[in-house]
């Protein structure tokens, strides 16, 4: 019998990629619509986005029997639900990721900016030492891909375990605020926010607790 490959922490779900997901009936009868019932649908609020890309990022170590966040590569990106077994199975084969979870919905207008903002903001952090992950595969700074053009679409989490760790700093509020104040500068007038925005969706960063919950964990 196969390992089953959905996993669940609080009402995120996370999927092995390990599979041949096109032809998988687990991944699109039963994960994906569970995943879609239950993560949140963000458009223009932008700080709510922020922070719940933080918390899930911060509930990897959740999925993990032996595996910390350190430890761990990741790739944000979008798609809309009829592609993203296609580009998670790429990302399987391409970047050799294990994992995948989706983060949140969005409205095509507005997915664009909130994967960018995402994106710039994990980046900024990896420049000064204050990413909990090991690294982001993300080789652009802004969003990726074709604009999905009336679809609803979601942003979501690929990762793969990294036989290394890193030392990095935990963030403190200058910290935030200089981390918001860069990424504000970087999307200025092409984004509409605020530095506000920004710094209210960064505060769970000030505490990247591990999780102590007994869980069903994947397999390290």
């Amino acid at each position: 019998m196969r390992k089953q490959p959905i996993k669940k922490t609080k009402n995120i779900l996370a999927y092995s990629l390990n599979r041949n997901l096109a032809t998988d009936a687990t991944f699109k009868n039963v994960f994906l619509p569970n995943a879609l019932k239950q993560v949140p649908l963000f458009n223009k609020k932008i700080k709510s986005a922020i922070e719940h890309t933080v918390l899930c990022i911060h509930g990897l170590d959740d999925f993990h029997t032996n595996v910390n966040r350190d430890n761990l590569e990741i790739y944000l990106g979008r798609a809309t639900v009829s592609t993203l077994i296609s580009r998670w199975a790429k990302h399987e084969s391409d970047k050799q990721h294990e994992y995948g979870m989706i983060l949140f919905q969005s409205e095509f207008e507005f997915v664009n900016n909130l994967e960018e903002i995402a994106i710039r903001i994990i980046k900024t952090l990896k420049n000064r030492n204050q990413l909990c992950v090991y690294d982001l595969s993300n080789y652009k700074s802004g969003s990726n891909g074709r604009k999905p053009k009336d679809e609803r679409a979601v942003v979501y989490l690929t990762w793969r375990r990294i036989d290394k760790s890193k030392e990095w700093e935990k963030p403190g509020k200058d910290d935030i605020n200089e981390v918001a104040k860069s990424v504000y500068n970087q999307v200025k007038g092409k984004i509409d926010l605020s530095i506000t925005q920004i710094v209210n969706g960064l505060q769970p960063l000030k505490s990247p607790q591990v999780s102590k919950r007994k869980i069903d964990r994947f397999k390290d």
